[in-house]
């Protein structure tokens, strides 16, 4: 075999389907890239037996043949070849030669004959649908697939079609997304289950273009999609998925609309504060709802406990925000918080925490923390100097090290190896939100709004 093709082509070729190349496989065959020549095309495909990638490239052909190549070793050899022609020969032992310009490299290849065949599709149905409405539909449900779960069927993403109606789902048992979309030319009425990863790869081959189309054909427990050049075939999970209409609430007790990308916008940056593990919540607060809770801190599942408290308590929802509130603590009291608790099947910790966020609906958790100390010299970025010693306030600590805030617009990052002295493993165990500390300068990044501070040599208020 021998043929010559641009090396950009070829790159972009094994960028496609090296997606489905297998890894720490029992059968290493599957490690590797199928090269097929064909009339004035070459054909790469991979494989790991769940997923299978195909693609074509332009290429000249001198000599027809097949082999496998090793995938991983042959796309890093790919990518470093200088632009222009490439060349590429195998023997009759299998033994690849990669040519271009000045580069010569020889790897050992395999008998194209162990690599497995393409799946067989068995009584076929197929469809057609605008490769940008099937980007977009996985693009606003993929990230609910379910990573790991005993329901195999929650890793997968459903796909529904009936008379004209596309659904997408996805659901981990903790959120559910689902993108509807209406396709005309689609009369069928049918479902499928489409593994997780499949479900990425596929978004990723699939083009922007609105005069696009896949073409997807179902048979067994197989699905076969034909893009342009790329054919991608997928073992789907077998099993029914869970019946998710009856998840979908029937009524809301609360109904916002917004403007999506300011709101998107908000989201975006509340969420690099939460951290993996339990801290991993960002709280939406609606004021001017019609439900009074709304405006407190009290989590919408504790609501029913939080009206069954008032009414303990003679109170009602119209009282939350006046003076009646403050003598709910007093109430609580002459009732017994374990009576309490007990009545509204709540622990006691709960009752107080609940009861706290009663009296004081509407408030913003940063006004609790204390101001920060200002020097009057010190108003802006540019009156910042190296050296400079200033107090500030721990505004966030995450495990890279903590924000304070110095008077100035932006925050400076206190790194977790300038925060004391001695080692700190993480440094929550030094700091916390609302800590005032001294600090000092070490660099201003105008450019980039970044300043950088130490703790390490600065004497420290008494709290600390």
């Amino acid at each position: 075999m021998q043929f010559t093709c641009s090396a950009s082509n070829l790159i972009n070729g094994l960028q496609i389907v090296t997606k489905a190349l297998a890894v720490r496989t029992p059968n290493p065959i599957l490690e590797g890239v199928l090269i097929e020549t064909d009339d004035d095309a070459l054909v790469l495909t991979c494989s790991d037996e769940r997923i299978t990638i195909v693609t074509r490239i332009d290429a000249q052909i001198t000599h027809h043949g097949r082999g496998v190549v090793p995938g991983k070793l042959f796309n890093e050899i790919v990518r470093r070849l200088p632009e222009g022609d490439v060349t590429i020969t195998m023997n009759d032992r299998f033994g690849f030669n990669i040519r271009s310009a000045a580069s010569r490299t020889n790897i050992a290849g395999q008998d194209a004959d162990l690599f497995p065949r393409l799946p067989q599709m068995d009584n076929e149905r197929e469809i057609s649908l605008p490769q940008d409405m099937l980007r977009d539909m996985i693009q606003k449900t993929e990230f609910a697939i379910a990573a790991e779960d005993m329901r195999e069927v929650l890793t997968g993403c459903l796909l529904e079609i009936s008379g004209g109606d596309v659904n997408m789902v996805a659901l981990d048992g903790y959120r559910l997304a689902m993108r509807k979309a209406k396709c005309s030319d689609v009369l069928e009425k049918f479902s499928a289950i489409i593994p997780g990863r499949a479900v990425g790869d596929i978004g990723k081959l699939l083009s922007g273009d609105e005069n696009a189309f896949a073409q997807l054909s179902f048979g067994g427990n197989k699905l076969h999609i034909k893009l342009d050049r790329t054919e991608i075939f997928v073992i789907l999970v077998e099993g029914e998925y869970v019946n998710y209409r009856q998840i979908l609430p029937k009524s809301f007790a609360t109904r916002v609309v917004l403007d999506l990308e300011p709101f998107r916008r908000c989201v975006d940056r509340a969420s690099l504060i939460a951290r993996e593990g339990n801290n991993n919540l960002l709280m939406l607060r609606i004021s001017g709802g019609e439900n009074p809770l709304d405006a407190t801190a009290v989590h919408p599942e504790s609501y029913p406990i939080a009206e069954g408290l008032l009414t303990l308590c003679g109170c009602t929802l119209a009282d939350i925000g006046t003076d009646k509130m403050k003598e709910l603590p007093t109430l609580a009291e002459k009732m017994g918080y374990k009576a309490l608790a007990a009545q509204l099947s709540a622990g006691e910790p709960t009752i107080r925490d609940i009861i706290a966020e009663l009296q004081k609906p509407g408030r913003d958790p940063r006004e609790s923390l204390p101001p920060t100390v200002l020097r009057s010299d010190v108003l802006e970025m540019k009156d910042l100097k190296p050296e400079m010693e200033l107090t500030g306030t721990v505004r966030n600590v995450v495990d890279f090290g903590a924000f304070v805030d110095i008077g100035v617009h932006e925050d400076g990052l206190v790194h977790i190896s300038q925060i004391g002295e001695k080692y700190v493993k993480h440094p929550s165990e030094v700091l916390k939100v609302g800590d005032i500390v001294r600090v000092k300068v070490l660099e201003v990044d105008q450019k980039r709004g970044r300043i950088s501070l130490t703790m390490r040599g600065v004497k420290q208020p008494a709290q600390l």
